[in-house]
């Protein structure tokens, strides 16, 4: 079994343009380098709320082979 785990930011002063490929892989650096971590990845999408400018939301996930890998990880992030 494979459990995951979603990490939803939403980066208030950023748009979705400056959320590039190599942005995302340095958000992701500090979860891939865990050794408990099977896989991670990152969506970005259009954070749209009414009378304010668009922002870009984050949307980290992480995978592990058990739960307690997942909560340590968890913890780390916290």
């Amino acid at each position: 079994m494979v459990h995951g785990l979603n990490f939803n930011l939403v980066l208030q002063t950023r748009s979705v343009t400056w959320l590039s490929v190599s942005r995302a892989n340095s958000l992701l650096k500090p979860l891939q380098s865990m050794s408990d971590a099977i896989v991670s990845n990152l969506w970005k999408h259009s954070y749209v709320m009414p009378k304010l400018p668009t922002r870009v939301a984050a949307i980290m996930q992480t995978a592990a082979s058990s739960s307690r890998s997942l909560a340590a990880i968890n913890a780390k992030v916290k």
